[in-house]
């Protein structure tokens, strides 16, 4: 993450805004398919609600902030 985020800034045009919706990738479901995000099992749903939580905070840590409706953004700046 702390990569990646460096290489936008490097090649960023100054005051360019970066973007991201922090959720859990499911490998196991199709796009036709239910996650377990969207599941009324609070057994089913708590692994996701964890995961979500944690992305969001690793990415607040680098910087982004909460816009709205779980999307997170921060302006890249070039390093100093």
């Amino acid at each position: 993450m702390t990569l990646a985020i460096h290489a936008m800034r490097r090649m960023a045009v100054p005051g360019t805004v970066a973007v991201c919706y922090p959720a859990p990738i499911h490998p196991k479901h199709g796009p036709d398919e239910v996650c377990s995000y969207e599941s009324d099992d609070p057994e089913v749903r708590r692994p996701d609600e964890d995961a979500v939580a944690a992305l969001r905070k690793a990415w607040e840590r680098q910087g982004f902030r909460p816009v709205g409706e779980g999307v997170y953004a921060m302006v890249l700046d070039r390093p100093t």
